[in-house]
C-alpha cells in the first residue's frame, strides 16, 4: 500500500502542480484579457475621437467647398462685368472721338467762316446807311445764320431804311 500511496501522492502532486500552473497560466491569460480589453477600449476612444475629427474636417471641406464655389461665381460675375465695362469704355472712346472729330470740323468751319465774314465785314460798312457797329453786328449775326444752314429770327426788332440810313 504504501507504493501505492506514494504513487497516489505523486500523481496528486502532479496533478496539484498541473492545476497551479494551469492557475498560473489562467491569471496570466486573465490579466492578458483585461490588458487586451483595456487597450481595446483606449483603441475603440481613439477611433471615436478620429471619427468625430474626421466628421469634422469633412465639415470643414464642405464649407470651404462652398465658398469656393461661391467665390467662382463671383469671379465669374465680375469677369462678365469687367467685359461689359470693356465693351462700353470701347464705345465711348469711339463715341468720344467722333464728338472730337465733330467738334473739330465745326471749329474749321467757324473759322472759315469768319474768315468769310472778315473778308465780307467790310464792304457792309462802306454801303450808305451801315455805319453804325451795332448794324455791322446784326448783319455779321444773321450772316453766321445763313452760313451755317440754320437762319431764325433773332430777337431784334427788323430793321427799316429812313432816308438811306437803317434805323431799329
Amino acid at each position: 500500500m504504501c507504493a501505492r500511496f506514494q504513487t497516489l501522492t505523486e500523481k496528486l502532486s502532479k496533478k496539484d502542480k498541473e492545476y497551479q500552473e494551469l492557475d498560473e497560466r489562467l491569471g496570466t491569460e486573465l490579466a492578458s484579457k483585461k490588458s487586451l480589453q483595456t487597450s481595446l477600449h483606449q483603441k475603440e476612444l481613439d477611433c471615436q475621437q478620429i471619427q468625430a475629427q474626421a466628421a469634422s474636417t469633412e465639415t470643414s471641406l464642405h464649407r470651404a467647398q462652398a465658398e469656393l464655389s461661391e467665390r467662382a461665381e463671383a469671379g465669374l460675375k465680375l469677369k462678365q462685368e469687367l467685359s461689359e465695362l470693356e465693351v462700353k469704355h470701347q464705345q465711348l472712346k469711339a463715341e468720344f472721338k467722333q464728338l472730337q472729330q465733330q467738334r473739330e470740323e465745326k471749329e474749321q468751319q467757324g473759322l472759315q467762316q469768319q474768315s468769310e465774314i472778315n473778308q465780307v465785314g467790310p464792304v457792309w460798312t462802306e454801303l450808305p446807311g451801315f455805319g453804325t457797329n451795332a448794324d455791322y453786328h446784326w448783319i455779321v449775326a444773321c450772316l453766321c445764320d445763313v452760313l451755317q444752314g440754320c437762319l431764325y429770327l433773332r430777337s431784334a426788332p427788323l430793321c427799316h431804311c429812313d432816308n438811306g440810313h437803317v434805323v431799329s
